[in-house]
């Protein structure tokens, strides 16, 4: 333990709480670096400088504390690299963030038959609260009542299962300073509208990451079967820079919706049904500073993609796309793309390779790799 609190002295002041703030998970916690980074950058643990962005902030962070053998990687060269601390490390870091009450800290091993823990907010100053077991002992119900209802420094909120109802359709503006969102959609049919409810999210100007889900409430398993013809409404924050969507039915102009988002760097749709199978990009739907594509299970057939769809895209990954009859040839056009990335849809082999030479014949080198799985 002697030698770990050496190491951790040795760490400047501004890696400190950042290597702490991993003693908030259970041991053995691993944990992908993009989300870790995201963490970090809401709980106001980085910031930029004169010469480097928050991104390039938090990788020279994490790549010292590499270096520094308290945070182990795992997966360096995959798609998900992820992180984890040594059981010791973690031991350390956690005992010392309740000494500097870095977190607060309650054990649910304490009251094993709570599932409902009520916090009057007049009362009650936290800036950070941590809540979960080992034994995965999950808390069911959390209640914070006093006058004001917005918790305004609550940067990550995760794990919401909604069903549509008057009184949720305004609960993201109690958190009006979200950067990470994730929630599951069930039950979401408004009669006043005719249509599938979607919370509206453009008042999220902090928000960067969002993953969203549909769940069917006609059947036990999730899946858009129920909604295909059915129309939504997607309002979204223009600071988006991640989506990830899951078993939501899409049209050609939902993603052309999705495409003027001036911010977003990395689409991922998953499950997804696209109307008549077809995905026409006009000359107007231009993904501008879209660099990751990722299409899993989509129920595409026809793709048409103008020569400046994706200007800025780098890594194309497409898993499951039995329907799909080839990668438009178009995307050898694109001078960023660096990598597609193929798995169980064994049809887009052969329009991969040719744009692969294409690109060789074009630009006189092997700069666009192609992974089969």
């Amino acid at each position: 333990m002697k030698v770990i609190e050496l190491s951790y002295d040795h760490l400047p002041c501004h890696l400190k709480p950042c290597l702490l703030y991993l003693a908030r998970f259970p041991k053995d916690t691993t944990m992908e670096t993009d989300l870790l980074k995201k963490y970090w950058h809401a709980e106001g643990l980085v910031e930029q400088t004169e010469m480097m962005s928050v991104e390039e902030v938090m990788e020279v962070y994490l790549d010292n504390l590499i270096s520094s053998s308290l945070v182990i990687l795992f997966n360096e060269r995959g798609n998900h690299p992820t992180c984890q601390l040594h059981d010791l490390v973690h031991y350390f870091c956690f005992t010392k963030a309740r000494k500097e009450k870095f977190f607060e800290w309650i054990s649910s091993n304490l009251m094993p038959h709570i599932v409902n823990i009520v916090y009057d907010t007049e009362n009650l100053e936290l800036n950070n609260f941590v809540l979960f077991s080992s034994k995965k002992k999950y808390l069911y119900s959390l209640l914070i009542t006093g006058d004001d209802t917005k918790l305004e420094n609550l940067r990550v909120l995760e794990q919401l299962l909604l069903s549509y109802s008057k009184d949720t359709e305004d609960i993201f503006k109690r958190f009006p300073n979200l950067q990470v969102l994730k929630f599951s959609l069930k039950e979401s049919w408004d009669y006043s509208t005719q249509k599938y409810w979607f919370p509206k999210l453009d008042f999220l100007s902090e928000l960067e990451f969002l993953n969203a889900g549909f769940e069917s409430s006609n059947t036990y398993d999730s899946g858009p079967s129920v909604a295909t013809n059915c129309s939504w409404d997607f309002h979204f924050p223009s600071n988006l820079k991640k989506i990830v969507l899951r078993d939501f039915p899409m049209t050609s102009n939902l993603l052309s919706t999705i495409a003027k988002l001036p911010n977003l760097e990395e689409l991922i749709l998953m499950r997804t049904i696209i109307q008549r199978g077809e995905w026409n990009m006009g000359e107007e739907d231009t993904f501008e500073n879209l660099k990751y594509l990722g299409l899993c299970e989509v129920t595409l057939a026809k793709w048409k993609v103008g020569e400046e769809s994706f200007p800025m895209l780098e890594k194309l990954r497409l898993w499951g796309c039995r329907m799909l009859e080839e990668i438009p040839p178009s995307f050898g056009d694109i001078c960023s793309l660096k990598i597609i990335q193929l798995a169980e849809s064994p049809q887009l082999d052969d329009s991969a390779l040719k744009i692969k030479q294409y690109v060789e014949d074009m630009m006189g080198g092997d700069d666009l790799k192609v992974e089969i799985y």
